[in-house]
């Protein structure tokens, strides 16, 4: 597809992935982004950042776990831009603790927040691409939509239906002969505010030379949009992690416990966090 000044439709645009993308397609592509994430600051900044560039990012407030808030955004973008040409979902959020530490509510927002954010923006994007006759969805996943993390148990437990929800609603796109296309994306570890995150537990940093750039994965993602892709992995711990736990899933799986590390001697030394 050619994406160059598209209308396209970024949620949880207001840091990592989602600005990168923003970014990329803006300062590349000429695109008119239509912004959407839920803290107003960080789309201010977003938009501020890219008028040095002379650019223009249209924001937008919205929650996107509830239906009723993406459906009215939905409407304001389209008042806006009159279509929408591509429609990415890529908001997010995370948790790093044992289960039964994590308290319910928090549990379900990060359900609320990754699955029935994907599904209702799915929705309100596929609604009105259907009456228009084209458009295209990415849905972002994640590598931990296709292998077990534990101590990220509602995360994993989003993304594995982030991934079953998009490849089972590919294949009914298809047996309808819909216009509308569909792709599926599963990053590994990518330098985000989640893999940040101070108040948990956070991504080893003695492994961080592992970690994927978010605009290495938005380049990868503008250019598996222009190839028509229906799924991609676009980093390389990702794509390494999904063979090893293919072939190897019991090591894989015990091998995992390096993440609860802070030094690389802690697993010389059987040395391992509590989360």
């Amino acid at each position: 597809m050619n994406i160059t000044g598209k209308n396209i439709v970024i949620t949880g645009s207001g840091d990592g992935i989602g600005k990168a993308l923003a970014q990329e397609l803006t300062r590349k592509y000429n695109a008119n982004i239509h912004a959407i994430d839920i803290d107003q600051a960080k789309l201010t900044q977003l938009v501020v950042d890219e008028k040095k560039y002379g650019n223009q990012i249209y924001p937008y407030t919205a929650d996107v776990s509830s239906f009723e808030s993406m459906t009215k955004v939905t409407e304001e973008i389209i008042l806006e831009a009159g279509h929408i040409d591509i429609w990415i979902n890529n908001a997010g959020i995370s948790r790093t603790a044992s289960f039964l530490k994590t308290a319910p509510d928090l549990t379900q927002k990060v359900i609320q927040t990754n699955l029935n954010g994907v599904i209702n923006g799915t929705y309100t994007a596929l609604s009105h691409m259907q009456r228009q006759a084209s458009g295209y969805i990415i849905n972002i996943a994640s590598i931990a939509g296709h292998v077990p993390a534990p101590y990220m148990v509602a995360y994993a437990a989003a993304k594995h239906g982030v991934v079953g929800f998009t490849r089972s609603l590919q294949c009914e796109l298809n047996f309808d002969n819909s216009p509308i296309q569909l792709m599926l994306v599963s990053p590994g570890f990518v330098n985000t505010s989640l893999i940040q995150q101070k108040d948990q537990l956070t991504f080893p940093d003695w492994m961080s030379w592992t970690l994927s750039s978010p605009t290495a994965v938005a380049k990868s993602i503008c250019n598996a949009i222009r190839k028509d892709q229906a799924e991609i992995t676009p980093t390389i711990n990702g794509k390494v992690m999904k063979k090893l736990y293919t072939h190897f899933p019991n090591q894989t799986l015990k091998g995992s416990k390096v993440f609860l590390t802070k030094k690389i001697s802690d697993i010389l030394f059987n040395r391992y966090i509590e989360p």
